[in-house]
């Protein structure tokens, strides 16, 4: 008798290969629904990435290199490249090295004050005079390209664009030229030379020129580095009373030029966005410390929603300016926070936007500090036109300096107090502080930050 099927064994056998397929179906299906995801968001990225072209921003290598070059200027690129390689060679470097004790250049060893004494016996004086003799051709060359850039485009110094991985380059060699210059203006401010002082200042703020096209977050903080070097040279030259009349009035529209927030922002945010945007495309060629290898364009999206948050900041006033950098930010972390799967859809997102409120604060500080430096010109030069400092900063608008466009965040006017015929002047550190004190900050060198608050008071003497 041949036996029938068994009806255990035939219900079991479809269970089984419903069980097989089962996650093969929802494999499937994940797959699926990621791909349809990514190719909507390549058609929205698409649609985004032409519209940022017709607007005039890069958007990929190709497009980087041509938006450098017109923003860029090549007439003294030749004159540059020459100094900045100079700079990088072992002659010089090997002088710096002969001189240890060099104030900003050397390595400061044994040194209690790495400062010029601006009076009295100074043990270092004599070989910080040979060295700065050395080179004076190379001074006077630097400081006649500051000042023949300066109404110029910035200089245009050639840059290999590789997407994420794109440096600027010479960044040491740059900050060297602003501290050999430096240097040269602490040595002129002890001798009491209002012209080379000023004409130091300026050629730092100059150096800018050659650091203004690279829009990258780098070259910012380098420019930010640079100019924070000549705000230091004039505060110790307003401290000492140093400039005289026709040298204040020339450097004051200059200072002015960087007491708001530019155009700079909305430049550094499309260059790092253009430099980012080709390691969506091609993550594993694009220097993210990531595995992923596959197209991101979810993760783009995220990445372009967060950095045009970011350009959309109003920058006319730095209260708001501030505000909306906190809210940004908070925002963005919100975004990419807000559970497993949005993590994994700004996974290189993560990697690809700075602490841009970090940032923001640095340019806020370079703000700041213009300000309170052209408030400084501004005493010194009320203390020549009157042969006394103003009992009030209100005083100051006889020079047209607008008090309101002048004034700090934080919704408290600068300090200042005058002592006879001595008087401070004070700001706040917008990275530690949110206004300015009722009382100047404390600058002894056993506080917390004493370095750092010695630029926010000004003691004029």
């Amino acid at each position: 008798m041949v036996p029938g099927p068994n009806p255990k064994r035939s219900c079991l056998v479809p269970a089984i290969l419903l069980l097989i397929a089962m996650p093969v179906f929802l494999a499937l299906v994940v797959a699926l629904t990621w791909y349809a995801r990514e190719m909507a968001a390549k058609s929205r990225l698409n649609d985004r990435t032409a519209k940022l072209r017709t607007q005039g921003y890069p958007v990929d290598n190709a497009s980087m290199q041509t938006y450098y070059t017109e923003q860029t200027d090549a007439t003294n690129t030749d004159a540059w490249l020459a100094i900045l390689e100079f700079l990088k060679s072992d002659e010089f470097n090997e002088s710096i090295k002969a001189n240890p004790r060099l104030p900003y250049l050397g390595n400061g060893i044994a040194m209690e004050d790495p400062e010029v004494p601006s009076q009295g016996d100074w043990a270092d004086e004599r070989s910080v005079r040979d060295f700065l003799k050395q080179w004076t051709r190379l001074h006077t060359d630097i400081t006649q390209l500051t000042h023949a850039s300066a109404n110029q485009k910035p200089v245009r110094i050639p840059m290999v664009f590789d997407g994420f991985k794109t440096l600027p380059p010479y960044l040491q060699e740059k900050r060297t030229m602003a501290r050999l210059l430096s240097l040269y203006g602490s040595v002129a401010l002890r001798d009491r030379d209002s012209a080379a002082v000023r004409t130091a200042i300026e050629s730092i703020l100059g150096i800018n020129q050659i650091i203004a096209g690279e829009h990258n977050l780098i070259a910012q903080l380098v420019s930010i580095a640079v100019d924070s070097q000549a705000i230091l040279l004039l505060q110790q030259a307003i401290e000492q009373d140093a400039l005289n009349t026709t040298d204040l009035e020339s450097l004051l529209p200059k200072v002015m030029a960087a007491t708001t927030i530019g155009d700079e922002w909305v430049a550094m945010l499309a260059g790092e966005r253009g430099s980012a945007l080709p390691g969506f495309s091609n993550p594993s060629d694009a220097g993210f410390d990531s595995p992923i290898t596959l197209s991101r364009y979810v993760d783009a999206n995220c990445y372009l929603d967060i950095m045009q948050s970011f350009q959309q900041i109003e920058r006319s006033d730095l209260d708001e300016f501030r505000i909306q950098l906190k809210k940004c930010e908070s925002a963005a972390l919100a975004s990419m926070n807000s559970g497993w799967l949005a993590k994994m859809d700004s996974a290189l997102t993560a990697q690809a936007v700075p602490s841009l409120a970090s940032v923001g604060e640095a340019f806020v500080r370079r703000a700041v500090s213009h300000r309170l430096a052209a408030y400084g010109i501004g005493l010194r030069l009320y203390e020549d036109r009157h042969g006394t400092l103003p009992e009030s900063l209100n005083a100051l608008t006889e020079f047209s300096l607008d008090l309101t466009q002048l004034k700090p965040p934080g919704g408290k006017p600068f300090g200042y107090r005058v002592d006879g015929t001595t008087a401070t002047l004070w700001g706040f550190n917008p990275r530690t502080s949110e206004s300015v004190p009722i009382e100047p900050p404390v600058t002894s060198k056993d506080q917390p930050d004493a370095s750092e608050n010695d630029q926010w008071m000004w003691n004029l003497k």
